[in-house]
């Protein structure tokens, strides 16, 4: 049974909205929604999966400013970097 989901976006959000519809990627509004959805769920799955990932425990802790994110971000692309040139 589908259940009915009303949101409200920004002007510019409506506006990708309406051009992906529009261009063909999606069928309609709810299509692209339903495809967002299904993409994060995907992502999650995956995230749940890995080892290094851990849930924050605070509210607080899913927040990360955006140098340190950068940083973390810089980190794990040079330990992927390091294994693949190992196993090679």
């Amino acid at each position: 049974m589908r259940k009915i989901v009303n949101i409200s976006v920004s002007e510019d959000m409506f506006s990708v909205i309406q051009n992906r519809t529009r261009a063909g990627y999606h069928s309609s509004v709810s299509e692209y929604i339903r495809s967002l959805v299904r993409m994060d769920d995907q992502e999650s799955i995956r995230f749940n999966e890995e080892e290094s990932y851990k849930p924050p425990q605070k509210a607080n802790d899913a927040f990360v400013p955006e140098d340190e994110f950068r940083r973390r971000l810089i980190f794990e692309n040079s330990k992927t970097k390091e294994a693949s040139e190992e196993a090679s």
